[in-house]
């Protein structure tokens, strides 16, 4: 029959667990005969089956059924005995599921408490819940099939609920009689242990792996053939690559094996692993291995030893290979370091000494360096063996066995500074002594070390000197001298600054500042000292200090870095001067600048006011006199003209009569004498008569024009008129432009300038007109200068193509605004001219061509007298526009 238990394979880690191993082997060795001398049992039983008896008395009925297996009596009874004995979980079903048979073993397995509580149980009942459906679908319709199924499954204990791993084998036992299937046998042995020895022997087995995997030293295992079996990571980074099926006369080769020279590879019987294989102990073997990997080499000691079973028998070798490499590195280093001390010893410009001590506490002489011989005037031959007061006496002797003794009593390296008087004189040395100790940690020498530093000493000496000169250099000054380290705490104040908090050097150290300072100009005082320690930058500033009594006082300050010799700011250095009587004075001074300055701006406006004034009043009276003038000149025109005028209708009325009578003599006397005819011909009598009503008109048109420019005149001048009154601007707007239409007009050398009357509908505005009408005339004449200036540099066809033109445009802005635009398209003005355009006495023209007064009047005349505003817009080549706003009622 098939074995319920296959041998499981050896892995190579359990090679160094044999014996673990080997008792588990022969554990289940025992079950798998326990279990195959049972099934021969049974099967030579079945060979003798009879139909039993029917006996209701049988304990060991099987089933409801009462019937027994289809034995003999006393083979009955034998079979009955056996199952009974059996350690094993055995019990029958019928094959449709009934009861018949469980041995105690099977009821103790699951906890039944007895053969009627098993009656009501089937073999699947037993079964873990997790493990059924596979059971059922699975493994039952195998042993119906093909009669036998074997292997592992998991029951469940039915008091305590615990999973319990049996060895199982299920087959169908037939009816000896008809050959059919009878019942369904199922044998099962508890391998609880056997599981547990197992997952403890993963977890070993899984141990060693992980030791292995996470060892620094390699590891590798080899059989008695010397097939890898081990070969963990480690080992495997120290030789290049990991096992390999070769054979060991290709292992120095494969993994780049060489003698501790380097350069000869290793002899194959040398090899350690080789070595093991034969049964050898290695201990500490060092090789040197160079792979791709490893360019520059490897240096590892080897140590191993022979793998064997129970019995003794050779089964391999193991090695631990453990890499030494840095330690080589270092041990050629020492050997370096040693001839570099060795050198340095004998060669260096600093003075080396030995000394031993003695079992009880002397100091002797050991030797000196070459340098120290010179300077103390003796060989190392010389002061060998020797105690300091052999060698120096004893005034130098006992100070030098002193230091010695405290080096000692310390256990640890001391640098004193000392002086001693050799042939050159007194000289000064730095020491550095360092003790030495055994194996027992017990002082055994000393060695010293002497730096000559005479020179430094006379320095240091200077530079007390010079310290304490410069300290009474600045406890003389007045100013404060402050110097701080980190954290803004002050390391050194001068006198002055000492005097001024009350407090002593010793008391300001360490301290930020004085306690009695208002904490807000402490903080600016530490925010200061930190932006210059940090920046190396020097700061200027003025600060206030609190004194002692509580005064507090300004202070101009210069807070500069002091810098080490690597260039790193160490310290800050303040020096403030007391300032606060000057910055009384500057601020009298300043406040009679101010007030000074206030007179000076008062008075400045003051004359400006009366210039203005004077201005207003040359011009106003200018004004004046050339609208008396104006007026007068228009009063004398009037009188004749309106005489003319008035008698033109009269002499056109004579004229007519005259002609008319003459025409009717020629009717009545066609044929008159000959010296009428002559005269007749001689004055053109025909051509009179046309012309003479013809000139009669002319003389109409002309005193027509006279009379208003007179108008025109009397309209501009506005001398008739109240000094405020509702006005129609457009009438003083074509006034304006009637006294200027002869600069309007065209000439033979200027074209004409258009004007474009834009005019809204204005209500009459209250204003000064004849004032507004000087306003008009002077914008308008700087508007025809600046198309007169233009035309002179342009073409005939420019002047054709692009006509020079004023434009007028008026409108209601508001409910008491009105705006008056007049603009030109000329070659306008830069923007530094039109910042100054209403200056008084600023002009762009030629000397004697303008006064620049006219639009500085204007501007006054708008804003100051009619509480409007006038604006001008100019871009080069882009005309010029004024802007003119009035309220209709002044206010």
């Amino acid at each position: 029959m098939t074995q319920l238990f296959q041998t499981p394979e050896v892995s190579p880690a359990e090679l160094l667990a044999t014996e673990t191993d080997d008792a588990l082997n022969q554990e289940l060795k025992t079950l798998q005969q326990r279990i195959a001398q049972l099934e021969q049992e049974l099967e030579l039983r079945s060979q003798s089956l009879q139909q039993p008896t029917r006996d209701t008395r049988d304990p060991v009925k099987l089933g409801k059924t009462n019937r027994r297996l289809p034995l003999a009596e006393g083979d009955h009874q034998a079979l009955i005995a056996i199952l009974g004995a059996s350690a094993d979980f055995i019990e029958i079903d019928s094959m449709d599921g009934q009861w018949l048979y469980s041995n105690p073993a099977a009821l103790n397995l699951v906890g039944l408490k007895d053969i009627e509580q098993a009656k009501t149980k089937h073999i699947s009942d037993y079964i873990l819940p997790k493990d059924l459906e596979h059971f059922q679908q699975h493994i039952l319709p195998t042993v119906k099939q093909t009669g036998y199924w074997q292997g592992e499954l998991r029951f469940h204990h039915f008091s305590t609920g615990e999973v319990i791993p049996v060895e199982s084998t299920l087959f169908v036992v037939p009816d000896l009689v008809t050959n059919q299937p009878f019942g369904l046998a199922i044998i099962s042995r508890d391998i609880r242990d056997r599981k547990r020895i197992e997952g403890e022997l993963k977890q070993q087995t899984d141990l060693l792996q992980l030791i292995l995997n996470k060892m620094s030293d390699g590891v590798v295992v080899a059989d008695a053939k010397g097939q890898f079996l081990i070969f963990n990571p480690a080992a495997e980074q120290m030789f290049g690559r990991g096992a390999t099926d070769t054979q060991r006369e290709e292992w120095s080769e494969q993994y780049g094996l060489f003698l501790p020279d380097r350069v000869t590879p290793f002899p194959t019987e040398q090899i350690p692993l080789v070595r093991t294989l034969r049964g050898e102990r290695v201990e500490n073997v060092e090789l040197f291995t160079r792979h791709s990997n490893a360019p520059n080499g490897i240096w590892a000691t080897i140590s191993g030893t022979s793998l064997k079973d129970a019995h003794g028998n050779l089964n391999g070798g193991v090695v631990v290979c453990r890499n030494i490499t840095e330690r080589k590195q270092v041990e050629e280093q020492l050997q370096q370091r040693e001839g570099f001390l060795h050198s340095l010893y004998e060669g260096a410009e600093v003075g080396f000494f030995v000394v031993d001590v003695t079992e009880t506490g002397e100091f002797r002489y050991h030797g000196f360096n070459p340098l120290l011989e010179q300077v103390i005037g003796f060989s190392t031959a010389q002061v060998q063996g020797k105690t300091p007061v052999d060698v120096f006496g004893e005034v130098m002797g006992p100070s030098f066995e002193q230091s010695y003794r405290r080096c000692t009593q310390l256990e640890t390296a001391i640098s004193y500074e000392e002086f001693a008087h050799f042939d050159q004189g007194i000289q000064w040395f730095l020491v550095t002594l360092s003790p030495l100790k055994d194996a027992q940690g017990k002082i055994y020498r000393l060695v010293g070390t002497t730096i000559e530093i005479t020179d430094r000493k006379q320095a240091e000496h200077q530079l007390l000197e010079t310290k304490n000169l410069y300290q009474q250099i600045l406890n003389a000054i007045p100013d404060f001298v402050v110097c701080k380290g980190a954290e803004s705490r002050i390391i050194y104040a001068n006198k002055a600054f000492r005097d001024y908090y009350d407090r002593t050097l010793e008391q300001l150290q360490n301290i930020t500042d004085a306690a009695y300072n208002q904490p807000d100009y402490t903080q600016q005082y530490v925010k200061d000292d930190a932006y210059v320690l940090n920046t190396g930058e020097t700061l200027v500033l003025e600060e206030p200090v609190t004194r002692h009594d509580g005064e507090v006082r300004i202070f101009s300050t210069i807070k500069s870095a002091i810098f080490d010799t690597e260039g790193e700011v160490i310290q800050t250095v303040g020096i403030s001067r007391d300032i606060t009587d000057r910055k009384r004075v500057e601020d009298e001074r300043k406040q009679a600048e101010v007030t000074l300055q206030q007179k000076t701006t008062e008075l400045e406006q003051t004359l400006k006011d009366l210039q203005q004034t004077q201005l207003q009043m040359i011009q106003s009276e200018k004004m004046s006199s050339l609208g008396q003038m104006v007026a007068g000149v228009a009063h004398e025109i009037n009188n004749p003209v309106n005489f003319i005028h008035g008698n033109l209708a009269h002499v056109d009325e004579y004229t007519k009569n005259l002609l008319g009578l003459v025409n009717l003599y020629q009717h009545h006397y066609p044929n008159p004498p000959q010296n009428i005819l002559d005269e007749i011909e001689a004055i053109d009598l025909e051509f009179l008569s046309k012309d003479l009503t013809n000139v009669l008109q002319s003389m109409r048109v002309g005193t027509n024009r006279i009379r208003e420019i007179v108008l025109s005149l009397r309209n501009f001048s506005r001398l008739d008129e109240a000094d405020v009154k509702d006005v129609n601007l457009h009438e003083g707007m074509d006034s304006t432009l009637t006294i200027l239409h002869n600069r309007l007009k065209a000439t033979s050398e200027r074209s004409e300038i258009q004007v474009i009357r834009n005019y809204g509908t204005l209500p009459l505005v209250q204003c000064h007109a004849g004032q507004l009408n000087q306003v008009f005339m002077n914008i308008l004449s700087n508007a025809i200068d600046a198309l007169e200036h233009q035309n002179r540099d342009r073409t005939c066809s420019e002047r054709v193509n692009g006509p020079s033109s004023i434009t007028i445009s008026t409108d209601i802005t508001s409910e008491n605004q009105i705006k008056i635009t007049i603009a030109d398209n000329g070659s306008g003005m830069p923007e530094s001219v039109r910042q100054r355009i209403f200056d008084p006495f600023y002009t762009t023209k030629p000397v004697g061509k303008g006064t620049g007064l006219g639009l500085s009047i204007s501007y006054q005349i708008v804003t100051e007298k009619h509480g409007g505003s006038l604006e001008c817009f100019s871009n080069e080549m882009q005309g010029t526009q004024f802007v003119i706003q009035l309220p209709i009622q002044i206010r």
